[in-house]
């Protein structure tokens, strides 16, 4: 820098500077401004230049004072004076990337990069990281193309994060994967986790199923203690429709990492569609305990009437309508309390139809379970209920609650609910079958 500075530099001028070197040495830097400009405004009255290293040490005390803009204005003067000055191009960069001008910032790393004796890949990489902060992306990627071409081994692999991101912002995903590749091969500790993680991304948007499951594979076969790419395996062969081995994922993934309650009834839901209802009653009661949803009651019904447990059906049937019943209590002592928040009434409203529908359903499900045990009586008192309450369940309640009543030997009982089954569509065919015995 000083011997590109003091090239053709006078005595007076290099007098001038030392005088100013010492004044800002001792923290007088508003003097040693007040000289140089002094001697600026001098010679700009003689129609001369000023010499470009009295530019840039101006510029230099401007940017310790932070005066930004002053100091960009130096260095561009500078530059323009002797263009060839390395090192007020590469501050004019610096400066102009704090005034957030980045295509400025990203043209003058060019210059100091074109100008530099050393021609530094820096410098050029500075500009790449400029141009992208403007969004210039095609600018971005010729300048890293120029890294490429004259410094092929210089490249530094985090280097190598704004290339990607330069080709995902010019929507070139496919150029991208080989440097993706690198990154997550090379980067250690968590970026290297964050790197394959993107990299996988990219295989599956991309629709590259095979290198999807085979860099999955590859994942789970060298880091099987790592939860998420068991998790990534599963997701994969979900979108697949491939729920065996999904199955066989999720599973290894519970013994690894506990499960989120998602996962847990993702897990129970594979069990039982594979056709194996004991481990998914198991997962559905241990979800049931920590969360009493009318939802998981019927799912642990179902799966437990698939393995003839009626009797423990019958149970999560009353364990679910009971913690309805609790529910709605609790939800009509706040509609007593708060009269006036029409907002929150007309949510609870909402919140109370889903309940007594899931209700009627549960009382459904229990009476089909007591006709299933031949409690005929009881399945009886069940379905009336339900039937009188005039839900869309009300058809099938009094077509059962006619079974029911028929099974049991009452058959006035049974004709009634007949009769009323026959004013059902869905019913109708049923009902009338029935009533001809």
């Amino acid at each position: 820098m000083a011997e590109q500075g003091y090239r053709d530099i006078s005595l007076a001028e290099q007098i001038l500077l030392h005088k100013a070197y010492g004044l800002a040495e001792k923290e007088n830097r508003a003097g040693a401004l007040k000289i140089l400009e002094e001697f600026k405004e001098n010679k700009e009255t003689k129609g001369k230049k000023t010499h470009a290293l009295i530019l840039f040490t101006m510029g230099n005390y401007h940017l310790t004072d932070k005066q930004l803009k002053k100091a960009a204005a130096c260095y561009k003067e500078a530059v323009v004076n002797t263009p060839e000055f390395e090192a007020a191009w590469l501050n004019l960069a610096q400066t102009n990337y704090q005034l957030n001008r980045y295509v400025k910032a990203g043209d003058a790393f060019i210059k100091g990069y074109e100008y530099g004796e050393a021609h530094k890949p820096e410098h050029l990489y500075y500009s790449t990281t400029a141009y992208i902060s403007a969004k210039e992306y095609k600018k971005a990627l010729k300048s890293f193309n120029r890294l490429f071409l004259y410094h092929a081994t210089e490249i530094k692999l985090s280097w190598q994060e704004s290339l990607v991101h330069i080709y995902l912002s010019l929507e070139q995903p496919e150029k991208a994967l080989p440097h993706m590749e690198l990154l997550a091969e090379k980067s250690s500790g968590k970026t290297k986790i964050q790197w394959q993680k993107t990299l996988l991304y990219q295989y599956i948007n991309l629709e590259m199923n095979e290198k999807a499951l085979d860099y999955l594979n590859f994942l789970t076969t060298h880091y099987p203690e790592e939860p998420q790419w068991w998790k990534g395996l599963v997701h994969f062969y979900l979108a697949q429709n491939q729920y065996e081995p999904a199955l066989t994922a999720l599973t290894i993934c519970s013994f690894l990492a506990p499960l989120s309650e998602n996962e847990k009834k993702l897990l129970a839901d594979l069990n039982l569609s594979l056709g194996i209802p004991a481990r998914a009653a198991k997962y559905y009661k241990e979800l049931f305990k920590q969360k009493h949803s009318p939802a998981l009651a019927k799912n642990i019904i179902h799966t437990l009437r698939r393995m003839n447990s009626y009797e423990e059906a019958l149970d999560f049937a009353n364990q679910g309508i009971e913690y309805l019943k609790i529910s709605s209590d609790h939800n009509d002592l706040n509609h007593l309390n708060d009269k006036d928040n029409d907002k929150d009434n007309d949510k609870d409203k909402d919140k109370d139809k889903d309940k007594n529908k899931d209700l009627n359903d549960l009382k459904m499900i229990k009476g089909e379970i007591l006709f299933s045990i031949k409690k005929y009586k009881k399945a009886a008192a069940v379905f009336e209920n339900v039937a009188n309450a005039a839900t869309k369940n009300s058809g099938r309640a009094w077509l059962m609650l006619g079974y029911s009543a028929m099974n049991s030997g009452d058959r006035k009982q049974a004709r009634h609910a007949l009769e009323k089954a026959l004013t059902f569509k869905k019913e109708k065919k049923a009902a009338e079958r029935a009533l001809r015995f």
